[in-house]
């Protein structure tokens, strides 16, 4: 899972490098820089939340390099993925970073990593919004199943039967 952070990272800081007008985003070296950025974090999260997947792109690249530097370096959270909630991303990677945001948002919010759960939701509920939008997304079976979950308000029982094991 680590790799495929440290992948994900990597593209999306060397695809950063070409960016001209690039935000000044805080250095993220001391553990006290995460704890400091984590006003920012929580801003990016819902920016790239509320902005439309098709707008605004070269911001939301360099926002998405910022929130994975954070998510990858944090000392205090831990985002927690498996197979079978990464298949709800396998047609729309860019919801991804969506979801990873929202997890670790809904963790500082609580200045807490312990209910898994409850951030897994926070961060597919925000998935299902961007989605749901319609725009610059493909169509999933694995996400409408959450989607259709969530519809019938059991997405806490859909959470702890299909991703359980990997929280």
């Amino acid at each position: 899972m680590k790799f495929l952070l440290s992948v994900t990272f990597a593209l999306l800081l060397g695809l950063t490098t070409f960016a001209q007008n690039r935000p000044a985003f805080p250095a993220l070296k001391a553990k006290e820089d995460y704890a400091k950025a984590e006003p920012l974090f929580q801003q990016l999260t819902e920016w790239i939340t509320e902005t439309d997947l098709d707008k605004q792109k070269d911001e939301r690249l360099l926002s998405n390099g910022f929130l994975m530097e954070w998510l990858t370096g944090s000392p205090t959270v831990t985002v927690q993925m498996g197979d079978p909630l990464l298949k709800v991303f396998d047609k729309n990677p860019q919801l991804l970073m969506v979801y990873m945001a929202n997890y670790a948002s809904y963790c500082i919010s609580k200045q807490s990593s312990a209910d898994k759960a409850a951030a897994a939701k926070a961060g597919l509920l925000s998935v299902i919004r961007v989605y749901q939008k319609g725009l610059a997304v493909v169509k999933n079976k694995a996400l409408e199943k959450v989607i259709a979950a969530n519809d019938d308000n059991k997405l806490d029982e859909y959470i702890d039967k299909n991703f359980k094991k990997q929280l």
